[in-house]
């Protein structure tokens, strides 16, 4: 058996889009030109394999790290930042509490599933900026699978 990034990249859509409602979009991979203002996507991912306990069978342990992106937008000015900010991390949030919960083993794909770092940008672009203000939070969804 090969790889389970793939399968893990769907379960975690499937997850994302039972999480998250209209208006926010769920997308796999890089959402297009027809853009909402909150957009959650599964983007890259990462793999790494380890020998599990040894068996006749020559199982592998795969960490599989997949990037969700947290995009929000708000027109307006700099009292847009705060707010817009505020709401990526509160997206952010309701996927943590997720896989803290029901969610942990992505409908049976994986054994456990946590989101174990993140990182913030808060667009700067001058073309951006005179349209609104955008957050984009990367996360990394760290999945554990047994191949």
């Amino acid at each position: 058996m090969g790889s389970t990034a793939p399968r893990v990249k769907v379960a975690l859509l499937a997850e994302l889009q039972s999480l998250y409602t209209a208006p926010v979009q769920v997308v796999y991979g890089p959402p297009g030109t027809d853009q909402e203002d909150d957009i959650v996507c599964v983007g890259n991912a990462r793999s790494t394999q380890d020998l599990a306990t040894m068996s006749p069978q020559r199982r592998r342990e795969e960490t599989v790290d997949v990037d969700v992106i947290v995009s929000c937008f708000r027109g307006g000015g700099i009292e847009s930042q705060q707010p817009v900010t505020e709401r990526a991390y509160e997206l952010l949030a309701e996927l943590e509490d997720h896989l803290q919960g029901a969610g942990y083993d992505l409908g049976g794909t994986v054994r456990l599933a946590r989101v174990t770092s993140h990182e913030l940008v808060e667009a700067a672009d001058p073309e951006i900026l005179v349209k609104g203000r955008v957050s984009e939070i990367t996360a990394t969804v760290t999945c554990h699978v047994r191949i």
